[in-house]
Parts: C-alpha cells; structure tokens; sequence
C-alpha cells in the first residue's frame, strides 16, 4: 500500500528565507519528526524493507515468501509486538477508485437506512420523528475519491443515532488470531457446523470479555456560524456506548466533533463484556453512535439548550469511517508509540492485521457497492482492507488501506 506521508508533506516543513530563527527551528524538529514517521513505516528496526515497500512490491510476487512462515514467528500460540505483518501474496495493484464508468455505486442515495436502503450493521435511530417513514436524516454519498460517506441531516429532532444490528454481532462473533492452534490460548470454533480449526497457523477464536478497544470514528464538518451566547469555539457532540440496551449497558463516551474541517475521534474502551449467548452459541454485543444537534453544554451559558443550526441544504457532520482494533494488554504500548495517531495496524512494530475487529468505510453501502469483499475470506467483509476489484486478491489492501486510518491526526482523544 502506498505511504501515507507524500513528498509535499516533507516540503511543507522545509524552511523558508522569509522564516524567523524560531519558525526554523521549529520546521527542522517538524522534519525530522515526520522523517523518522515515514522511516519507520517503510523499513523494520533491522533496516530491511518493511510491510509497504514489500506490499508494493507484490506485483510480480512477493520479494521473499519465506519472510512469514506459517506460524508467523509465533510459537507460543500470543499474538504481541514481535509478530510480521502478513504479506498479502501477488498483487496487481489497481486504481483505488471505482471506474470511471460506474457511477452507479457513487450516486448519492438521499434519505438512506430505511426500507431496502438500510444500513448492513446498523439499524438508524433518530430524536423526534419527521412524520414520513421514508424520509431519514442520514443521506450516503462519495467524498471527492468515490470513498463513501454517511451525511447527517438536522431538518428535525435532536440528532442520529446509529445502533449496530444483529448483522454486526455476527460479524465480530468471532475474530482471527494468527498463531493460535488447538489447545492453546482461545477455542477453535465450528462456523455453520463446520469445523474452522487451524489453518495456515491462523484460527478463528470465540470470543468474551473484549479488553481495551479502541474505537477510532472520523469524518469532515461543513462548518457554521455559532449563535448568540455560544462560546466561539463550541464544538459539535456525540457519544459511543458499548452494549446500549441491558444489564451490560457500557457509559456514555462523549466526543467533540471539529465545527469545520477533519476531525477524528478516538476512544479506549477497557472492558467490553459479551451482553448475550446467540442462537448459534457465541457471544453477541453491540454499540450506539449518536451525533447530536444540541450544542454541548459547556459551550453553552446558563440552562438553555441550544442547537445547531446549519441551514437548508448542509449536514451536521459526514462520517467517513469506524474502526475497531482489539488492543489487549498491549494497549498503552500501542498508544504511547502513537500519542497523536490511531493505533498503527499492519506496520512493522504496530498492530497485526488480524487485531482489527471492525474497519467500516461504508464498503457495502449504496445502491451498489464500489468493490466486492475477498471471496478468500468471506467472513472479513467487515474489514474494509479485505473489499477489492474483483472479489480475490486484485486491489487487496490498496483500496482500503490501513495506512489511510494509520495517518489521521486525532481531533478529540479520549485516552488519558
């Protein structure tokens, strides 16, 4: 997959005549600083080509098939920092875009997740009703690389809520672990009545208690005037909550959305328990997501609720992806490296692949999809990374990559 960090964001830093001292010195400490971001994304600590250079090189096959072998250096059966990132095999990298000729999968599809225009992992919750069943305040559309996106109206009620369907929790019942073979740490399963048990040195592993997820949600904000009374830096609210109906209710986690721009959110969630036994006999679980329309109220004066007001015509917010990544006890190993970035996931040092639980770009939404989930891992089509351009290999981690979340500067960090 390509980098992340482009030949402009070197020279944004390099300094320039028209400088002061101190805007140099800061530059050069920006450089160096991105330099070595870049170094380290694109060669392991042993100086050899790392997981981007390699994958990039899949073309005409990968430089070294031996590099993983099928334990992945991993033989106690734990899935910690010194796992290798999966080379993901031949590889003929396409354009990251759909053709140019279907524009079908970008129309915009006003008034989505009712009828047979609904979300495949959420079901779409509002506050207040409109009075019509089939119009909704989310509508989906393309940003400007036909990558899809969730726009949340305001025309009524007092926000959107998305809560994860049963589709969701079937999703993530269970969850590759690379390493893992019978009788060591997490039970091989039976999907379907089928037996999954160990291969390639990969297992699928019934799952509990989740234990430190952090939970990355990003998008892009119009921007709008702020009114009367409201401190000038208000920001738009929201809130993730693990297991929102039930005794396993998680709290509330309330986020701030920039009021104009990119923004990213991140959140740490250290206990993530299973909230029932599904008719299948996993675990199931689930989440809310909910942007609102009353301003926060410490950007607000006295008790009077106040909201945003965008005008005819322009969202509150797009949400552009949700990612999911299962930390365990390596979690503030991963943030600490990454104070101001997501977690990085399929680099060397960073996260193996198969700790994502869930990647969403909106990948299958639409009236048709962009791309088609890897017919190599069916149960995968969740994790964006995993959708290509022809259903096998072709594009795999190239449309969707890792990098693209890996790269995002957080607005809003949740983690103390």
């Amino acid at each position: 997959m390509p980098s992340n960090i482009r030949p402009k964001d070197f020279e944004n830093y390099l300094p320039q005549e028209t400088d002061t001292v101190a805007q140099g010195l800061v530059k050069f400490a920006q450089f160096a600083i991105l330099f070595w971001r870049w170094f380290r994304s694109e060669y392991t600590s042993t100086g050899e080509w790392g997981y981007n250079i390699k994958s990039e090189m899949c073309s005409s096959g990968c430089v070294d098939p031996d590099v993983i072998p099928n334990n992945n250096d991993n033989n106690d059966g734990d899935d910690d920092d010194d796992d290798q990132p999966v080379c993901p095999g031949p590889v003929v990298p396409p354009p990251d875009t759909p053709d140019d000729n279907d524009i079908e999968c970008c129309e915009k599809v006003k008034n989505y997740g009712v009828g047979d225009k609904d979300f495949t992992y959420f079901d779409l919750a509002t506050g207040g009703a409109s009075g019509d069943e089939t119009k909704t305040l989310v509508d989906l559309s393309c940003d400007e690389n036909n990558h899809k996106q969730v726009c949340v109206k305001s025309d009524w009620g007092d926000g959107v809520g998305l809560v994860s369907n049963e589709n969701w929790s079937k999703a993530v019942r269970v969850w590759f672990f690379e390493g893992v073979s019978a009788g060591s740490s997490g039970r091989p399963v039976s999907i379907d009545g089928k037996p999954f048990d160990d291969m390639a040195g990969s297992a699928m592993v019934r799952t509990g208690e989740w234990l430190n997820v952090e939970v990355v949600v990003y998008g892009t904000c119009g921007g709008f005037d702020v009114p009367a009374g409201v401190s000038p830096d208000a920001k738009v609210g929201g809130y993730f909550q693990t297991n929102p109906v039930g005794n396993s209710a998680g709290n509330k986690v309330r986020f701030h959305i920039e009021n104009g721009g990119f923004w990213c959110v991140r959140m740490l969630i250290n206990s993530w328990p299973q909230s029932k036994t599904r008719d299948d006999g996993f675990v199931g679980r689930s989440f809310a997501l909910k942007v609102d329309k009353k301003i926060p109220t410490e950007f607000t004066e006295g008790t009077k609720a106040e909201y945003w007001n965008p005008g005819k015509g322009k969202y509150l917010c797009k949400i552009n992806g949700i990612r999911m990544v299962h930390l365990g006890r390596w979690s503030m190993n991963h943030v600490a490296r990454h104070l101001k970035y997501p977690a990085q996931v399929g680099v060397e040092g960073g996260c193996h692949p198969y700790r994502l639980l869930y990647d969403e770009r909106w990948q299958s939404e639409g009236a048709k999809p962009c791309f088609q989930p890897s017919v190599q891992k069916p149960l995968w089509s969740h994790i964006a990374p995993n959708w290509t351009h022809d259903g096998f290999w072709e594009g795999i981690g190239t449309i969707y990559p890792h990098s693209f979340v890996n790269g995002m500067e957080i607005t809003h960090d949740l983690i103390q």
